[in-house]
């Protein structure tokens, strides 16, 4: 058991590694404008075909006419991207990205996703079909590598779906933590500081004690002991209009709050 267990381990992890190479090397011939870092992966995948070609080419019975044409297509290409990405200035390409489609693939269709699910992979998986009858490594190959393509592009679509929801459900959260923290500090800064809240649409009223007063009112909030000092006996409370006849009539007799008073006339000397 511990020996299937350790089989199975490094079978499974050599599985991964191969189909991870064998989308790299569909990509190559389907893509363009990788990212820098993705130089390592393009090199290996070239390494790895070459390999599969020296393996293929040992065994005779398995006839692959036109194995070495494409091993020199594939040097070439990658040859091409690797000097496209150092003669690269701007760093507006992501560094693992990889790649972008050939722009004759956008005649066919404008959406990224049906490029990378159907058109790649289903181009490499029709050239595979009709290599059977010609070359048989090669046409595994090319299906292998469709396949791979394939799953590897299904993969990261399901992965970036999933990433793409939890930043929209992250801004839901924030959101909702946002109003919630509203609602407990806005009432207890108000009830802190005093403030009435105005609603919109509606003038604020001074309170009564700020509007101006006339002088009626002003005299009747005096003391009554003050009032009746002010005031003569046989008179009421000063008003405007009598203050405005006197100063217009010319008269200069004593007038005032302290006419009732006896005056004090003193001889003349």
């Amino acid at each position: 058991m511990p020996q299937i267990k350790t089989i199975s381990k490094w079978a499974l992890a050599s599985a991964k590694v191969f189909y991870r190479y064998l989308a790299v090397s569909a990509e190559v011939f389907c893509r363009h404008t990788f990212g820098i870092r993705y130089m390592n992966d393009i090199v290996v995948s070239f390494l790895i075909f070459f390999i599969y070609a020296t393996v293929v080419g040992c065994f005779g019975q398995i006839k692959s006419p036109f194995l070495n044409f494409y091993l020199g297509c594939y040097f070439a290409l990658v040859c091409f991207h690797i000097v496209s990405m150092l003669r690269r200035q701007n760093s507006s390409v992501h560094s693992y990205s990889s790649g972008a489609p050939w722009p004759f693939w956008h005649r066919f269709c404008a959406k990224p996703m049906v490029v990378d699910l159907i058109l790649e992979p289903g181009f490499l998986l029709v050239v595979g079909l009709l290599l059977v009858s010609h070359d048989d490594a090669l046409a595994i190959w090319f299906q292998l590598s469709a396949l791979s393509l394939f799953f590897k592009r299904a993969v990261s679509s399901w992965k970036k779906w999933h990433h793409l929801m939890d930043v929209l459900d992250t801004r839901v959260e924030g959101e909702q933590l946002n109003e919630a923290v509203r609602q407990r500090t806005v009432p207890r800064a108000r009830a802190a500081t005093g403030a009435i809240p105005v609603s919109m649409g509606q003038a604020s009223e001074p309170p009564q004690s700020q509007l101006p007063q006339s002088h009626e009112q002003i005299f009747g909030n005096l003391d009554p002991a003050l009032r009746q000092i002010i005031t003569p006996a046989n008179s009421t409370a000063p008003n405007s209009n009598s203050r405005a006849s006197q100063s217009n009539s010319g008269s200069h007799e004593y007038g005032g709050p302290l006419a009732h008073l006896p005056r004090i006339k003193s001889p003349r000397r």
